[in-house]
């Protein structure tokens, strides 16, 4: 190669590399932060924290923040200018307020700006937040219950604030009953799935479902009011159901998603486990998108109801009621609810 055509290519290919990398370098807005994780560590509940995201804009063009948004318990705010220039910083300000969170909490802050390549930044903040009173199960579910038993239900309880004290215990349910009691310390207590040791201020929420309970669905709370102006009171929610003579099954009937239009039909089993005669006096339905067929099967003991889809259900959602009426003083009427999902035209 002549010495002219050597210099002439050199000098192309010098172009060429200038070039890209001129075209890597127009990078337009680019923003980029300090870090992207803020852990308070160990808080209480009602506590207030305060952390500062720094970012740059490592771009060459100015970086516009939109909008800055967050996931509930903490709010975030910009407390820099809106438009960040070439080399320039921002920050953010993050507020997160413990409420009445418990255990680890994550919280996601979102930031929208023009940067092309990450329009939706994000930074979080963690914190393991300790309760002010610790309650050990929160929801207690007593199941299906044959009438006349009497059922016992044990709560955990530690209060963690110094002076905290538990005031009232309320019932919503006439026939549940409390009885709270101081656990000595050193004691070893058996808990879902561990045993733990008592400490100071721990107590035991004995909970008694007595045998005078009506039949039916069971629904109510425990309520622990506390001194604490900002904790107030504490909810320990109840379900179960106490079982009379007569047994429906299914009480929830879901007819699924229905995709084509073959008939579709189930059955509702009535049984009657008591001494009396059972007498279905008549079913009624809010719903004109199924039919009900009642068959005896063994006379005053033994029924099914025949729940077959009609052809004029309409596409979507659907919702109804079948009332089973009786002449059981204690369970007059029986309820079952229905569900269909509907996707064909």
């Amino acid at each position: 190669m002549k010495a002219k055509e050597f210099i002439k290519y050199l000098l192309m290919l010098v172009f060429l590399v200038f070039s890209i990398n001129t075209s890597f370098c127009a990078s337009g807005p680019d923003i980029k932060f300090d870090e992207t994780e803020h852990d308070f560590g160990n808080i209480g509940q009602f506590e207030e924290h305060t952390y500062v995201f720094k970012f740059k804009n490592i771009g060459d063009e100015n970086l516009n923040i939109e909008s800055v948004s967050t996931s509930c318990g903490c709010t975030a705010a910009l407390i820099s200018s809106q438009a960040i220039p070439p080399k320039s910083s921002g920050e953010i300000k993050v507020v997160f307020d413990s409420g009445e969170f418990e255990n680890k909490v994550i919280k996601t802050v979102y930031i929208q700006s023009n940067d092309l390549d990450e329009p939706t930044a994000k930074v979080q903040i963690k914190a393991n937040i300790t309760p002010m009173v610790y309650i050990e199960p929160r929801y207690i579910n007593f199941g299906k219950i044959e009438k006349g038993n009497r059922i016992k239900k044990n709560i955990f309880i530690s209060v963690n604030i110094e002076g905290l004290k538990i005031t009232k215990l309320e019932s919503s349910h006439k026939y549940i009953s409390t009885n709270l009691s101081i656990i000595p310390e050193g004691t070893e207590i058996a808990l879902e799935g561990r045993n733990v040791i008592s400490k100071k201020d721990n107590f035991m929420l004995e909970m008694s479902l007595e045998p005078e309970a009506e039949v039916g669905k069971l629904n109510g709370y425990i309520r622990l009011h506390t001194n604490n102006a900002k904790r107030g009171s504490i909810q320990i929610i109840l379900q179960g159901e106490i079982l009379g003579d007569i047994r429906l099954e299914p009480d929830i009937l879901s007819f699924g998603i229905v995709k084509d239009d073959s008939p579709k039909q189930y059955e509702i089993a009535i049984n009657n486990v008591g001494k009396k005669v059972l007498e279905i006096t008549k079913i009624e339905s809010n719903a004109n998108w199924f039919s009900t067929k009642l068959l005896e099967l063994e006379k005053g003991r033994k029924y099914k109801i025949i729940v077959e889809l009609k052809s004029n259900i309409e596409k979507g959602f659907s919702q109804g009621n079948i009332v089973v009426h009786t002449n059981n003083p204690e369970q007059p009427t029986l309820n079952v609810e229905v569900f269909a999902s509907v996707i064909i035209n």
